[in-house]
């Protein structure tokens, strides 16, 4: 199976995400909170805003990137939760961003919180080779 770069994937939402961490930033109750918590709000605040958007037109099936980032809390769930969370990460690989989340709306608040999690934990460290993060 090719395996795409997992950054490739997630050129359209960066932008998106981009200018969230930016306006997260220059809040001033988040001048001493860690990068970590600056992206999980960041996303979040993307979240809420496709929550309040209308669903995309479906992209065409691409070959899929296998992922398996699961938080460390959610290890201990049950297989079909951790599954869940799988495919949504793995989503939001091959699908980008914004569909992963309209994804995850279906899912439980537990599921939903691990996805973001999860997604937060991979694109720190693809944010930090863009020079979005320090």
């Amino acid at each position: 199976m090719e395996t795409r770069n997992y950054s490739e994937a997630l050129n359209e939402g960066y932008k998106r995400l981009h200018a969230q961490i930016e306006v997260e930033r220059a809040k001033p109750e988040n001048a001493e909170i860690q990068e970590r918590d600056i992206v999980k709000k960041s996303v979040v605040g993307v979240v809420q805003s496709i929550k309040s958007t209308q669903p995309a037109e479906e992209k065409k099936e691409e070959k899929p990137v296998e992922l398996h980032v699961i938080p460390e809390y959610a290890e201990r769930e049950p297989e079909i939760l951790r599954k869940e969370i799988e495919v949504l990460v793995e989503s939001a690989a091959n699908s980008g961003l914004e569909q992963a989340v309209r994804e995850s709306l279906k899912h439980s608040s537990f599921v939903q919180d691990a996805f973001h999690d999860a997604l937060v934990d991979k694109l720190i460290p693809e944010m930090k080779k863009r020079g979005i993060l320090k």
